[in-house]
């Protein structure tokens, strides 16, 4: 009978080598889902629950230039796109690139001091 602490480490090797090999497509497939149904949620008004929050946030970083209605297409468009690239692996350095580019926006100073998201502390009161 084997020592429980062996079969743990082979077992734990066994894993670790596993997630290494397929960590990385696991993460874009799981990720790529994400932004592809939030993206198709946003092509049909009143699904996305943060439809409002991402209307004023392109409309404030975009001065009041793109209409509401073209800016929830775009972004539908590009969330979507996004997803679709991230599950299937398409052209992956520019997808994670518009990713973090779509992620930015609502992440800037503009954005969030505008949102009131500026002054918020966390959970626990904790500066």
């Amino acid at each position: 009978m084997d020592n429980p602490r062996l079969v743990f480490d082979r077992l734990d090797q066994r894993i670790t080598a596993w997630m290494a090999e397929h960590g990385l497509a696991l993460l874009c497939v799981s990720v790529g889902f994400i932004f592809f149904w939030f993206g198709l949620l946003r092509f049909f008004a009143g699904l996305s629950p943060a439809q409002e929050l991402a209307t004023r946030t392109i409309s404030l970083l975009s001065f009041s230039l793109v209409p509401p209605a073209v800016a929830i297409i775009v972004l539908a468009a590009w969330e979507t796109a996004i997803g679709l690239g991230l599950v299937f692996r398409i052209q992956l350095r520019a997808t994670v690139r518009d990713g973090r580019l779509l992620v930015a926006g609502p992440r800037s100073g503009r954005a969030q001091t505008a949102h009131g998201w500026s002054d918020m502390k966390p959970a626990g009161g904790r500066p």
